[in-house]
């Protein structure tokens, strides 16, 4: 249990000041920090990813599905465990709800697990999730990273963002090809 000092309003008012220009301090750092996340170069890569799906092995070209920028998220869930994480599960509820929305800023949404794709499927279903879900097929097991990387011409923005266009001087989400 916390045991806070009872103040007066004007002492408790110079120091929730000083509070707000530290937090405003925070602020403009976080600022700082996602401009110089945004202003990373991207890295052109040549390997060749597969991916387990329910409709079979496919490449990464595949997981675009028509549009020009795919995010993958890393699902915690891996192939000894019996679910996935909370914290990706509490994200993962949340999921549905915007695939209309990045479908129509051309952008395709999958979640890759290292779980045995029965497994995954299986705990989507429990879960009611719509969203793609998909593994590292066998050959690209290895990958271990935040995403799978591309391949050939395309590039990667974020740790989670793949386009096949340049890189972007907005963020993905606001941009257009």
């Amino acid at each position: 249990m916390m045991n806070n000092p009872v103040v007066t309003r004007e002492e408790w008012l110079e120091a929730r000041r000083a509070l707000l220009a530290t937090e405003k301090e925070e602020t403009r750092l976080r600022d700082k920090i996602r401009a110089e996340r945004l202003a990373l170069p991207w890295v052109k890569i040549d390997k060749t990813y597969t991916f387990d799906t329910p409709a079979g092995v496919k490449t990464l070209d595949a997981l675009f599905d028509g549009r020009s920028q795919l995010m993958i998220y890393h699902f915690m869930f891996g192939p000894d465990w019996d679910a996935g994480c909370t914290g990706c599960s509490f994200l993962a509820d949340h999921i549905d709800g915007t695939l209309p929305h990045l479908n129509n800023h051309d952008v395709t949404f999958v979640a890759v697990a290292r779980a045995p794709l029965d497994k995954i499927t299986a705990y989507k279903n429990r879960m009611g999730w719509k969203f793609p879900g998909s593994r590292p097929s066998a050959v690209t097991s290895t990958v271990t990273s935040t995403s799978p990387l591309p391949r050939r011409n395309w590039t990667v923005a974020r740790s989670s963002t793949i386009s096949r266009r340049s890189p972007p001087t907005r963020p993905m989400m606001n941009c257009r090809a």
